[in-house]
């Protein structure tokens, strides 16, 4: 009895490291350490030369994908609005090479500037579970993708991220 009261509380600690660890983006193996979540923000960029190259465009259509690098800025149609990807807040996606119970979520910030209107920032999420989408002056501006996907514990540099987005009618 007292071997199954044991072996409950060791398949309950297991798991329970299992889920802190996903939600930290962290491994869960004993053998690593766990990141904190300060880490999980964006570090200086490695390695430039790796990143893909964003759409060299910055006037894209209505229901169009575009794609673009921290600091870059797309004109809607016809310039009626303005999309900037400021960056990636907070990336806890679980990473390929770690077994997650969540898939985790990243923030994309941007700045959209209506033709005539203030600029204001938002807040796209990754994760299928949060808000991927907002809506802007009667236009709907979607989060489609962001890249690269995580593929170990180690941050993501900030100047390799990109994001596709579209923007469509509401």
């Amino acid at each position: 009895m007292a071997a199954m009261r044991l072996h409950r509380f060791v398949l309950l600690a297991s798991s329970a490291a299992v889920l802190a660890a996903c939600g930290s983006g962290a491994s869960a193996a004993p053998t690593r350490t766990a990141t904190p979540p300060s880490a999980t923000r964006p570090a200086a960029p490695s390695d430039p030369a790796r990143a893909t190259e964003p759409t060299p465009r910055t006037a894209v259509g209505k229901g169009e994908d575009f794609t673009l690098a921290p600091g870059q800025t797309a004109r809607v149609d016809g310039g009626n609005l303005a999309v900037r990807f400021v960056g990636v807040t907070n990336d806890s996606r679980c990473p390929s090479s770690v077994q997650c119970m969540w898939e985790g979520d990243a923030i994309v910030t941007v700045a959209v500037t209506p033709s005539g209107g203030r600029t204001a920032s938002h807040e796209l999420h990754a994760s299928r579970a949060n808000g991927k989408s907002v809506t802007v002056a009667g236009q709907v501006l979607r989060l489609v993708a962001l890249a690269p996907a995580r593929t170990s514990t180690d941050p993501v540099p900030a100047s390799a991220y990109r994001a596709r987005l579209r923007v469509d009618s509401a």
